[in-house]
């Protein structure tokens, strides 16, 4: 169950990173189909993964299903490697403002005021509508 929780927090994680990488990297005109087409690959291999990876856990164990996985996992590395040194405007925006520029193209929201009730506050209306 932790492995699931890491896993699932990983997914979560990388896949808006992607999705951002993808944004900056890939023309206007061009970026509809390939976010479409990184959608499908994604989904068809999602699919395909779970059910190969359920089988393979089920004849074998779920411990060798995790072991196949993250080798298939760690097998796509070089393929982050050289998307790295492509090195493309996308790799140099750390410290960049959000703007239209950016991978936040609304720039970063600002929160102005919080609503907030005290503990104390409720349990004394609670105590009074009793």
């Amino acid at each position: 169950l932790p492995a699931l929780l890491v896993f699932t927090a990983g997914l979560g994680v990388t896949s808006p990173v992607r999705q951002a990488y993808l944004h900056q990297l890939v023309p206007a005109e061009r970026r509809a189909t390939v976010v479409s087409f990184d959608s499908m690959v994604s989904g068809v291999g999602g699919v395909g993964a779970q059910v190969g990876l359920g089988a393979l856990g089920e004849a074998r164990s779920v411990g060798s299903a995790f072991v196949v996985g993250g080798l298939a996992t760690a097998g796509a590395l070089p393929l982050f490697a050289a998307v790295r040194r492509i090195g493309g405007r996308p790799d140099r925006i750390a410290g960049s403002k959000g703007g239209v520029e950016s991978s936040c193209p609304q720039g970063l929201p600002t929160v102005a005021t919080v609503d907030a009730i005290a503990v104390e506050e409720l349990a004394s209306s609670t105590a009074a509508r009793a």
